[in-house]
């Protein structure tokens, strides 16, 4: 399970929209549906959040974090409240138009030490006001490294004691538990083309079933989702490795490294040659 978290927050890609700082009295909202994911640092006053209906008790010093097209309401339970919220975007490449927060399982409450937390959010306030012409990937950088935070505390590495969860853990909506157990697995076997045959297997399911549930749930059939997976692991590895495009292939379960070749030039629209080059001119010119 760790390798397939491991490559869900490698696909993960993320998009600073904007951060303001709010002082709030006696403050109730009307429910409303957020078109984006939201981070609030709570500086001050206690609170409570509601998340589709699901009651998240709020105290200053705390990082909570907000699922984009969730229902949220809230109210203060002491005079005044302040908190900064940042505003973004985020989505899993490999599982589009997914919630990321509940792919992830990701709390809304979370468990990360303000010590680390605030002195980011502190220079990414610093920042906004600066209006310097770094500031979009100083933010944005501010940004992967609080979702980095609140990740490594909900996944920690293996050997490390798990951090006791607050709430109960979301299940993934709109996705069906069995075809994320197949993709999951996918995901730990990048080397492997598992027949259908075995997929069905593993998840007790006919083969049309099957086919059904992954169409529905991903846009693509189980065969055509192994490539797309495979062309995503290239890209990583040919983005930040040397390794050779036969030693990729091979890592991938492509015996044949032309054929290899082929399929990513039809699902990326360009060979992996060319991709390696397209990414370094992108990162040194």
């Amino acid at each position: 399970m760790a390798n397939a978290v491991k490559r869900l927050v490698e696909a993960l890609s993320l998009q600073f929209i904007s951060m303001s700082v709010f002082r709030l009295e006696g403050w109730k909202t009307p429910p409303r549906r957020l078109p984006y994911s939201i981070l609030w640092y709570v500086t001050e006053g206690e609170f409570t959040v509601y998340v589709d209906g699901a009651a998240h008790a709020g105290q200053a010093g705390r990082l909570y974090l907000l699922p984009c097209n969730a229902w949220v309401d809230c109210k203060t339970h002491t005079e005044r409240m302040t908190y900064v919220s940042v505003r973004f975007q985020a989505e899993i490449s490999i599982l589009k138009h997914r919630g990321w927060i509940d792919i992830l399982r990701l709390p809304v409450t979370t468990d990360v030490p303000q010590a680390s937390f605030a002195p980011v959010v502190e220079r990414m306030l610093a920042e906004e006001a600066r209006q310097s012409a770094a500031q979009s990937l100083l933010l944005h950088a501010g940004l992967t490294e609080l979702i980095g935070l609140v990740i490594d505390r909900a996944h920690p590495l293996a050997g490390h004691e798990a951090i006791p969860a607050k709430e109960p853990s979301r299940e993934p909506f709109d996705i069906d538990p069995r075809v994320q157990t197949v993709i999951e697995y996918m995901i730990c076997h990048p080397g492997k083309f598992p027949m259908l045959a075995d997929l069905c297997d593993l998840v007790e399911l006919s083969e049309a079933q099957l086919r059904h549930l992954f169409y529905r749930d991903t846009g693509m059939s189980p065969l055509k989702y192994i490539h797309f997976l495979k062309t995503e692991h290239a890209k990583t590895e040919l983005q930040r490795t040397e390794s050779r495009i036969s030693d990729i292939a091979l890592q991938l379960g492509f015996a044949d490294a032309n054929y290899f070749s082929r399929a990513f030039r039809k699902a990326a629209g360009c060979s992996p040659v060319e991709f390696r080059r397209r990414m370094r001119h992108h990162d040194w010119g």
